[in-house]
């Protein structure tokens, strides 16, 4: 067998132009990319629910997603009378509300339905979870090759087999991703040792 690296899928820099043509320089996850994306000046707003349709994710993905851009200015979130969600490109917004109220980068106090804080933290811990997708498939082959791994065990041994580039996580960030695996249901958690489902 042959691992080969993919290291263009952990993040995506982007230069954004502006509606006053300055350019903003975003560093961002694939999925977060593949929001802004979506706004052209041929479909410059989006429906909450048409957004999560194009992107191929679910509206509350879609919505964390999209709360990265509406926080750095690049997107305006809008509430419609009937509570509806929409977004649309701040580049193409004409300071009219369109019959809702318009949110720009002020989201980080908001909670989305969950409870969990929306914007930054969403998108930080999202980041982090996408920048650890890359070790799943070792962790998948390791979990191949033996039956069940403990944390320490998988720990230890993607820090010995991992080098390019070098695996430099902590044990706590592999315990969250593990978790999400298991939560996700790809990954089985008993007695102490992850498992194949």
């Amino acid at each position: 067998r042959k691992i080969r690296w993919l290291p263009h899928l952990g993040c995506v820099t982007l230069r954004i132009q502006g509606a006053s043509g300055g350019t903003v320089e975003v560093q961002c996850t694939p999925a977060q990319a593949s929001i802004i994306a979506a706004f052209t000046p041929d479909a410059p707003s989006w429906t909450l629910s048409d957004l999560a349709r194009k992107t191929a994710c679910s509206v509350d993905a879609c919505r964390k997603r999209a709360t990265f851009w509406v926080s750095r200015g690049l997107l305006l979130e809008r509430t419609s009378q009937s509570g509806g969600l929409s977004y649309e490109a701040a580049s193409c917004a004409d300071g009219s509300s369109g019959g809702g109220a318009a949110t720009i980068g002020a989201t980080a106090d908001r909670r989305d339905e969950d409870g969990e804080d929306g914007g930054a933290v969403a998108s930080k811990e999202e980041q982090e979870s996408d920048n650890m997708a890359v070790y799943e498939s070792y962790i998948m082959g390791m979990l191949t090759n033996f039956d069940s791994l403990s944390l320490e065990r998988i720990h230890n041994m993607l820090k010995m087999f991992v080098v390019s580039p070098k695996y430099d996580k902590s044990q706590a960030e592999l315990s969250k991703f593990l978790q999400r695996l298991v939560t996700d249901e790809t990954l089985m958690y008993d007695g102490g040792m992850f498992k194949k489902k």
